[in-house]
């Protein structure tokens, strides 16, 4: 998960989930009949993205088990990179944009950058148009022992909703979904309906999430190509955080890997030094809160709380 180059202070390195929703493509590969097919010819019949879809929800192209690797340099996390085991995608977020490109057809030595830009489309992050309690609709994991517990206690400290229940699941549309591809709920791959005011990292791991900042960074709304980026992301805590194997579910800013770059703006980067205290660094968590810039509420919400907004200088030439 973690490896060195040769800056002493922020050296480069790579962050990669290999297998993405293992568990699921695991069980979708064992209910396939014949065990003795190749992953690959499994993946490869006309129905196994319909199959998918039935099992595991809807649009594969986000749902589906992935591999993902982000390089951060000099503490910024530059490019994301995204392969889908089951619609055979490649997604990629860099200085280029935030792109998808069909490769089933693709040998491996053909995906080179002159390539993917010659065949890739666009992906867009449209703006959040939607009013009232259809805001509040999100994408989070709780699928295992102390993600509910971490979301209940998040959202009763903060006051997310001010409905009577203030129950999360109320909202929440889908309980299992990947990490990497969770941004993608808020592009123009997921359908109009359910709409998606928001996701969240609920106290899961560095390599869940981390994939998502490049989208951030590079993303653009489809009437807005080189205007301001659509998405924004805070960093969420409680008075008195959970842990999971001895680490912190919500940081606080003292604790965060997240600190200013410069004393003159407020950009962020990701403070390796940090992740060094850490035995094991891709255990590092966090809990983050991405939504549309146009999501009135989710915003409102988040400066009412006071959490601090991440955002990543962006190279020159890009606001």
């Amino acid at each position: 998960m973690y490896r060195g180059a040769t800056e002493p202070q922020h050296p480069t390195f790579y962050i990669s989930d290999p297998t993405d929703r293992s568990a699921q493509l695991h069980e979708f590969l064992l209910g396939q009949g014949d065990q003795r097919k190749m992953v690959g010819e499994v993946l490869a019949t006309p129905d196994a993205r319909t199959k998918w879809e039935e099992k595991f929800g809807s649009p594969a192209s986000i749902t589906g088990a992935c591999s993902a690797v982000t390089c951060v340099r000099f503490g910024i996390p530059i490019a994301a990179a995204i392969v889908n085991f089951v619609t055979q995608e490649l997604f990629v977020a860099s200085r280029m944009g935030c792109i998808r490109l069909d490769i089933p057809d693709l040998e491996p030595s053909d995906i080179t950058l002159a390539e993917i830009k010659k065949r890739a489309k666009p992906i867009y992050f449209p703006a959040f148009t939607r009013r009232g309690e259809v805001s509040h609709s999100f994408i989070t994991f709780l699928g295992k022992t102390d993600y509910t517990e971490n979301l209940l206690e998040l959202f009763k400290d903060t006051k997310f909703f001010h409905d009577k229940e203030n129950d999360p699941k109320k909202y929440c549309k889908y309980t299992l979904p990947g990490g990497p591809t969770r941004i993608l709920y808020l592009s123009d791959i997921q359908p109009t309906e359910p709409y998606i005011g928001f996701i969240l990292a609920n106290g899961e791991k560095l390599g869940e999430w981390v994939h998502w900042i490049p989208f951030i960074r590079f993303g653009r709304a489809p009437d807005d190509v080189a205007g301001d980026a659509p998405l924004l992301m805070h960093e969420i805590h409680q008075a008195r955080p959970r842990t999971k194997d001895g680490i912190l579910m919500a940081t606080t800013p003292l604790y965060s890997i997240f600190v200013p770059a410069d004393d003159k703006s407020d950009n962020m980067i990701i403070d390796v030094n940090k992740l060094r205290t850490v035995p094991n660094p891709s255990r590092f968590r966090s809990t983050l809160f991405v939504a549309n810039r146009a999501n009135a509420w989710a915003n409102a919400l988040m400066d009412a709380q006071k959490f601090r907004q991440i955002s990543f200088p962006l190279p020159r030439g890009r606001r």
